[in-house]
């Protein structure tokens, strides 16, 4: 009975560690896509936004 209770215990922590292996592979996974994802439209972005601001900076020095 005692070899049927190890096994048992044996059985589980394998079992919750192939577990917690799968769960941090699949949230890697959607990190990974989730990271390209926000990359990617960063990148695609038009950059328009920063022009004014840029050209304002440099005329308040020019004025100083």
């Amino acid at each position: 009975m005692n070899t049927d209770l190890i096994q048992m215990l044996v059985n589980f922590s394998r079992n919750i560690t192939q577990s917690g292996i799968n769960l941090v592979m699949t949230l890697a996974v959607v990190m990974g896509i989730v990271s390209a994802i926000v990359y990617l439209l960063r990148f695609a972005r038009p950059k328009s936004h920063r022009g004014p601001a840029q050209s304002r900076a440099s005329v308040k020095c020019c004025c100083f």
